[in-house]
């Protein structure tokens, strides 16, 4: 879980070097043109040099990201005349893998083997944008941004939070089949006749299954099965049936006239997970 809550947001900030502090709104920095202007900020900081109406190149932090996902990382906006070259690097060059404005990718297994970099130039009046894919979660990932142009450079730095993300195929969903209504006698209950979630990475951390029903939109049942999964290798309970399910609410009465959906969820340790759907119709 994110520190933020798991909130996608968006870092702006506005720091100024001899104006004085101009407030949050934008993390930019800028040049008069035609004046050598140069600044190196701490993390989380970011420098506007000149006034906030003149600020040249603003940086949009985008935090938390996914690992495993390829998702956005910072946005470059180019508010000068000139071209502006950008380059990002990774504090940690194993934490990810970076992409640069037209997609090109770099991480530790290049040929330079040490750094994680990703550098391309904005043109004046464009945003570009430099994604990353997270090698890491549950942790910050921290990365410098340099940026020139003619008549100005800058250095700062900042961090994005990477969270659990998901692996296609580390968990797989084999089967999952017969989803019925049971309410002879005093049942009250939906049935599933087969359930197998097999965890499919090699790692053996099946952590837990996960049920829901659903009537049209409205979830009226729910399951979570946290288990010893066959030593984390599988959960394949191969009884008749395999799956029992009450609703949530006691007053609620099963209706095999209705159409129920019910979605099964396998997760591992890690967080990567796979979902399958069936209906009482199939």
């Amino acid at each position: 879980m994110s520190p933020r809550g798991g909130r996608i947001s968006r870092r702006r900030l506005l720091v100024g070097l001899g104006g004085g502090l101009v407030g949050a709104g934008t993390l930019s920095m800028a040049a008069d043109t035609g004046a050598f202007s140069s600044a190196t900020t701490p993390r989380e900081a970011a420098v506007s040099i000149a006034e906030p109406e003149n600020a040249l190149v603003g940086l949009d932090i985008n935090s938390p990201v996914k690992k495993n996902s390829r998702d956005p990382l910072v946005y470059v906006t180019n508010n000068l005349n000139v071209d502006v070259t950008v380059t990002i690097t990774l504090d940690t060059c194993t934490d990810g893998t970076l992409y640069d404005n037209a997609g090109n990718a770099d991480d530790c297994s290049a040929a330079d083997d040490s750094t994680t970099t990703a550098t391309s130039t904005i043109v004046s009046g464009d945003t570009g944008r430099f994604d990353i894919e997270s090698n890491v979660s549950g942790q910050y990932i921290y990365f410098d941004i340099d940026a020139s142009g003619d008549g100005f450079s800058l250095s700062t730095q900042d961090r994005t939070y990477a969270e659990s993300g998901n692996v296609k195929g580390a968990v797989f969903i084999q089967k999952f089949k017969g989803l019925k209504t049971n309410t002879r006698g005093n049942n009250n209950e939906w049935t599933i006749d087969i359930v197998h979630v097999k965890d499919d990475d090699g790692d053996d951390d099946l952590d837990r299954v996960e049920f829901e029903i659903q009537e049209e939109t409205t979830t009226v049942g729910t399951k979570t099965i946290t288990c010893g999964c066959d030593g984390g290798k599988a959960y394949n309970p191969g009884g008749n049936p395999d799956v029992t399910i009450q609703p949530d609410a006691p007053n609620y009465t099963v209706d095999s006239t209705k159409s129920y959906t019910a979605t099964v969820t396998g997760y591992d340790a890690d967080g990567n997970y796979d979902t399958d759907t069936i209906t009482t119709d199939e």
